[in-house]
């Protein structure tokens, strides 16, 4: 029975080793790529795709609150900047990837400018502005903006622009 006890908790260990646990004992998961379309973007005529590397703790309404922040951004935003930048932006072939990233180089969003009135596709925002509102609107509008070929809006956004 010692030898059965024994073995039992040595198979109990290695279980929690290979899947990793924190201090308390509980699982670990490793991040992973993730991905979900988002559709109903102003007035449902926008999707756009949200990607990023996370565990699936972290990702759970991630794709909810980038949808609130756009859809709010376009409702405050005035007649020109709803239908000349931010539609034509969303709504050229393949749609938008917004790209998600722990740690970047960047303070909160990253975009590469639009030539010649063709946007990109692209855009990347800090995962640690995700829960404050403001930051987020404003990170994807600046976003936008480069996209759309606005080149007084910087490509690299700091804290408060």
């Amino acid at each position: 029975m010692k030898k059965f006890i024994t073995l039992l908790t040595v198979i109990s260990i290695a279980g929690i080793i290979a899947c990793g646990s924190d201090d308390n004992g509980t699982e670990l998961q490793e991040p992973k790529e993730q991905s979900e379309v988002i559709s109903g973007l102003f007035d449902n005529n926008a999707t756009a795709t949200v990607e990023g590397l996370f565990t699936d703790a972290e990702w759970t309404g991630v794709a909810e609150k980038i949808k609130a922040a756009l859809n709010k951004m376009f409702d405050e935003a005035g007649e020109g900047m709803r239908n000349n930048v931010i539609k034509a932006v969303f709504n050229h072939v393949g749609g938008v990837t917004i790209v998600l990233e722990k740690e970047p180089a960047y303070d909160n969003y990253r975009a590469t400018l639009g030539v010649a009135g063709v946007a990109n596709d692209k855009m990347y925002i800090n995962f640690a502005i995700l829960n404050d509102e403001e930051a987020l609107g404003t990170a994807l509008e600046n976003a936008i903006r480069v996209m759309a070929g606005f080149t007084a809006t910087p490509e690299t956004g700091k804290k408060g622009l």
